[in-house]
């Protein structure tokens, strides 16, 4: 197969990819909208919530650009690589943002450790906006580029890193019962969720991260522009664990719950709206 042949089923693949996703993204929206209207939008404002609209609105803009720009054969090279450029930095900076969710979750079970805070700004950074910076591919690549890489990289370790700290709060206070009591049934329902969903969300990030990761690494340069099923996934998957702790909530009768105000991210239940990491997840509720 010639290069030119290459290059066109390359593209070819890339459209089929990026129009997927826009309908994955579509039908997960639609099929997710009952419950978000129901948990979501009575809730009061909060930093939680609003991380969550712009997690669950935003991608809508760059995927239906990129498709736009995959299935426009008369798009110009500035034009393309300006479009290429937006959704980098937008798209980057998205993938940030849906993390937040899981690094306010992290935080929380850590009682506001100011240790681990610092910890999780670090690691934020290195998956936000480092790798917004770090290298926006242009549409058309001349040769092989491994500045991706670090983007792929950045984020696989900032992941990795906020699930380790989820992870062993979880051994701490389940196996080595350091300063942790259930208070009721629906609260043990609660946590189990909590730890459970953000575990599930790295396992089902990890593969479409590793792949990207390979791709750049073995794949033509023509491949090596595939951010946006992974922005995709961010959005679906985020959302979820915030409309499926509140279900959960819901479900097991949330008025039992009296310390996990944040858990269930109901902003305004105790103290101010903006206090969204009080949570008591114990009777030792010092920092560590």
């Amino acid at each position: 197969m010639n290069t030119i042949t290459t290059i066109l089923v390359d593209s070819q693949i890339l459209i089929y990819i990026d129009v997927a996703m826009l309908t994955l993204l579509s039908y997960d929206y639609f099929l997710s909208l009952a419950q978000e209207i129901t948990y979501v939008w009575p809730s009061n404002w909060g930093f939680v919530k609003v991380l969550y609209l712009i997690s669950r609105y935003s991608p809508f803009i760059d995927t239906i650009l990129a498709v736009a720009e995959r299935l426009n054969p008369d798009i110009d090279i500035g034009a393309c690589n300006s479009i290429m450029t937006f959704n980098t930095i937008f798209a980057g900076l998205g993938i940030g943002i849906s993390d937040l969710v899981l690094i306010i979750r992290t935080y929380t079970v850590y009682q506001r450790s100011r240790k681990v805070l610092v910890v999780l700004i670090v690691t934020w950074i290195s998956v936000a906006v480092e790798p917004s910076i770090a290298g926006i591919p242009s549409c058309f690549l001349a040769g092989e580029s491994k500045t991706g890489l670090i983007n792929f990289i950045s984020l696989l370790a900032g992941e990795t890193v906020v699930v380790a700290l989820t992870l062993w709060q979880a051994l701490r206070q389940q196996y080595f019962k350091f300063g942790f009591a259930w208070s009721s049934d629906a609260t043990q329902n609660l946590i189990v969720t909590f730890y459970r969903d953000g575990v599930l969300f790295y396992m089902c990030i990890l593969p479409i991260t590793l792949a990207n990761a390979l791709l750049l690494a073995f794949a033509s340069p023509e491949l090596q522009v595939l951010q946006t099923p992974l922005r995709v996934m961010h959005s679906i998957l985020c959302c979820r664990l915030v409309i499926h702790i509140r279900e959960v909530a819901d479900i097991d009768q949330k008025n039992e719950v009296e310390e996990l105000p944040e858990l269930v991210f109901r902003n305004g239940q105790s103290g101010s709206e903006e206090d969204i990491e009080g949570i008591n997840l114990g009777s030792n509720s010092s920092e560590v």
